[in-house]
């Protein structure tokens, strides 16, 4: 079939929703092919034209929100970051967060560890990487490398925590939190790992 066909495309997008409310409602381990087919209404077979299992379907979700945040972060962000204009950075993130919950959500409990390795990878690995090419990092010492993960772990940590708890606090006291929580420790990384 034509990956390009809006049949195909709407039927991945079937699959895909199908899968979140899965998880949501039985976990992702307890949660079978057969249950996506029917509760999206397809075959076994067409489930299969799609997605070899319930793994490379979960891994083509996590890819499509990597796309998409990578879509939004741009230079100027980036800029913002390192020039210690934390509230507008962390704006962005709190409002792709709140953006793509219910994927975020299904990650977590897919794997807390594949939640927090998928958060730390879309949010900073790859941001990181873009940032410290952009603005020239100074070191790739175990300094660096030590702030870094510093930075990332906590981070994974809060968004976990956040999820677990989005009904009962407002985005704006999470980002007010948040940014009195990283301006230290990003200014650190700046000052000492950036030119």
């Amino acid at each position: 079939m034509n990956r390009d066909d809006l049949r195909f495309q709407k039927t991945e997008e079937n699959i895909k929703s199908t899968f979140i409310r899965c998880v949501d409602e039985k976990g992702f381990d307890k949660t079978r092919v057969a249950d996506i087919c029917k509760m999206a209404k397809i075959s076994r077979n067409t489930f299969y034209v799609h997605y070899e299992d319930k793994y490379e379907l979960m891994k083509a979700i996590y890819d499509d929100f990597e796309r998409d945040i990578a879509k939004q972060f741009t230079y100027s962000m980036q800029k913002d970051f390192f020039e210690m204009n934390l509230e507008s950075s962390i704006d962005w993130c709190i409002n792709a967060i709140s953006e793509h919950k219910d994927i975020l959500k299904t990650l977590l409990k897919c794997s807390k560890a594949e939640f927090s390795d998928i958060t730390k990878k879309i949010f900073f690995d790859k941001r990181f990487k873009e940032m410290t090419t952009s603005f020239k990092q100074r070191q790739n010492t175990v300094d660096a490398k030590l702030r870094e993960a510093y930075i990332s772990e906590a981070f994974a940590g809060f968004i976990e925590v956040w999820l677990n708890n989005y009904d009962k606090i407002s985005e704006a006291e999470v980002k007010k939190i948040l940014v009195e929580m990283c301006s230290a420790p990003v200014k650190s990384f700046s000052d000492n790992v950036l030119k």
